[in-house]
């Protein structure tokens, strides 16, 4: 099963290269600027790197599902852990468009409501 990972995970990375040398640029000289840090073609990398090409894609899709307007922002580095079965794709992104807070894990909605001294 190596041999098989190791091969879509370098075409994986290769192919993120690739973007962050010709489209990446032509899309900030355009004026599109990235809403997280790392940036999600590093998270993306960060991502296959420290995971298999199944967990890396749907971490991905998450990540880039949340980059628009009304989503998340701020510092979103790649998760640690392993939850969820292989199976359970809900369980392998974060999908909230709250804001990030820096431990890969998205603040509850509780906590955004709450005044500090009252």
């Amino acid at each position: 099963m190596t041999a098989f990972i190791n091969p879509i995970k370098g075409a994986a990375l290769a192919a993120l290269w690739l973007y962050k040398r010709t489209l990446s640029p032509l899309f900030y000289f355009l004026g599109a600027r990235c809403r997280h840090y790392p940036s999600c073609s590093d998270y993306a990398a960060d991502a296959f790197r420290k995971y298999g090409p199944w967990r890396a894609f749907w971490l991905s899709a998450s990540r880039v599902s949340r980059c628009h307007p009304w989503g998340s922002h701020g510092i979103d580095p790649v998760p640690d852990g392993r939850p969820g079965q292989w199976w359970q794709i809900w369980r392998l992104g974060d999908w909230a468009w709250t804001e990030r807070s820096g431990g890969g894990q998205a603040k509850p909605p509780a906590a955004l409501d709450e005044t500090p001294g009252l």
